[in-house]
Parts: C-alpha cells; sequence; structure tokens
C-alpha cells in the first residue's frame, strides 16, 4: 500500500498535516524505525508520511544558562555520541547514543526519534530518564512541557495528542558532583536491541552520600521506567 510524501518546508505546516490527518500520519526523522517497521509489516502503511528534514533549525544541541541541554527533534545519533561537553556532563546519553544500532544508523537516526518510538528497549529513553528529562512537544494549543515518565503511556504508545509533535527534549543542568553511566545487555554488541538496559545518574551530597540519583530501565517493561523503589532504597547512603 502506498502513502503520500510531504517533505514539510514549515513547523506550521507539520502541524497543520497533522491535524488534519490524526493517526493516518507519521513523522519522519531518520526513518531509521518507522522504515524498516512499515516494509516488514510491524507497522500499519500510513495514508501519509510527513518528513522533517528540511526544518533545519530543528538540528541542534544548545547549551543554556547553568549547562542545561537541548536536544532538537534532528539532532542526530552521531552528533550526541560525539558532543566533547555532552560527553562530559550528560555521560549516559552519550553512552547510550552510542549504543543504537550500527555507525550508519547513528548517522541518521535521531535521539528524538528513538523517544518518540516509545518502544520499551529505546535506548536514549532509557539515559534521558535517568537525567530527568523533559519533552517539548508542539501543536495546535502551543508548547507544552511532558516529564519523560509520563510521556510513555504503554507499548509503542505516548501522551502526544492529535496535531502534536515533539520538538526537543530538555535535560536540566547537572548537578555538583555527579556522574552518570550507561549499560545494556544484548545478544550482540551492536545492531540487536536491548534484552535489558540501565542508565544511572548520581548526584553526592555532604559526607559522600547519594543526595538524588535517578535509576533508567529498559527492555525490562511495556515502556521505559524509572525504578523509583530502587532511587529511594539507595538514596542517603554511600556508594559501596
Amino acid at each position: 500500500m502506498g502513502f503520500d510524501y510531504i517533505p514539510a518546508a514549515t513547523l506550521p505546516e507539520v502541524l497543520e498535516v497533522l491535524s488534519r490527518e490524526g493517526e493516518r500520519a507519521k513523522l519522519l526523522a531518520g526513518g531509521t524505525d518507522l522504515i524498516p517497521r512499515i516494509n516488514l509489516g510491524k507497522e500499519e502503511s500510513p495514508h501519509c508520511i510527513i518528513s522533517l528534514r528540511r526544518l533545519q533549525e530543528l538540528d541542534y544541541l544548545a547549551y543554556g544558562d547553568g549547562g542545561s541541554l537541548r536536544v532538537g527533534a534532528l539532532a542526530t545519533l552521531r552528533a550526541v555520541e560525539s558532543d566533547e561537553r555532552l560527553i562530559r556532563n550528560f555521560t549516559a546519553l552519550a553512552e547510550a547514543a552510542a549504543a543504537v544500532g550500527s555507525a550508519q544508523v547513528r548517522n541518521i537516526g535521531t535521539v528524538v526519534g528513538n523517544v518518540c518510538s516509545a518502544a520499551s528497549a529505546a535506548d536514549t529513553a532509557v539515559a534521558l530518564l535517568s537525567l530527568g528529562a523533559k519533552a517539548k512537544v508542539l501543536g495546535p494549543q502551543g508548547e507544552r512541557e511532558v516529564d519523560l515518565p509520563t510521556f510513555f503511556t504503554g507499548p509503542r504508545q505516548s501522551c502526544l495528542a492529535r496535531g502534536e509533535m515533539v520538538k526537543e527534549v530538555v535535560l536540566p543542568p547537572p548537578a555538583p558532583r555527579s556522574g552518570g553511566l550507561f549499560l545494556r545487555v544484548s545478544p550482540r554488541t551492536g545492531m540487536d536491541c536491548s534484552v535489558a538496559a540501565v542508565a544511572t545518574t548520581v548526584a553526592l551530597g555532604s559526607g559522600g552520600v547519594v543526595d538524588e540519583i535517578r535509576i533508567g530501565l529498559g527492555a525490562v517493561a511495556p515502556t521505559p521506567i524509572r525504578a523509583t523503589a530502587a532511587e529511594q532504597i539507595l538514596k542517603g547512603h554511600k556508594p559501596a
């Protein structure tokens, strides 16, 4: 079954088509998840595909005052894994981006696309959960920010309403004396999806005890999740 291909030139055009077509429309950034799923019959062929590739204003890694970070909808996994400042300050995200697929996939695949797939094994979503990220959603009613744990509503389902898209993900500045990492288990080093994945960001307080901790888990539940019970157990203790 064929579909209409719309190379959108502006964000208002994207939102207009999304509002008109609803679930019959799909957004295309890198296409590394959507196109294979359509070809394999895992995704129903949409009525139209809206390409974001002409919207270069969405291709950015932007640092704000205090060290916050905004990752635009067209920022590639390769850009994220290779940015030196990001590697230092948001290590878990850089490591998760580097773990996705092959070099060819990371050259065109995007972090926001990985998040919006809402797959339980979406590696960058796991890292972003550990970093306290939010999704900035753009739609007919304007912009809104969504805490990432509430963005995922079910297997490959999100809270996005008709006509909405994720413009960027926003990461708060790293806390003092903090660090993080990402680990995954998969049948092969690359290409395969995670069998299990974990990302942790820890900030130490006075006396070297855990002042703040966030743990993201992937491929162990219907969606990427926070391990909030484990976080509460570990908080206030010294790392082993």
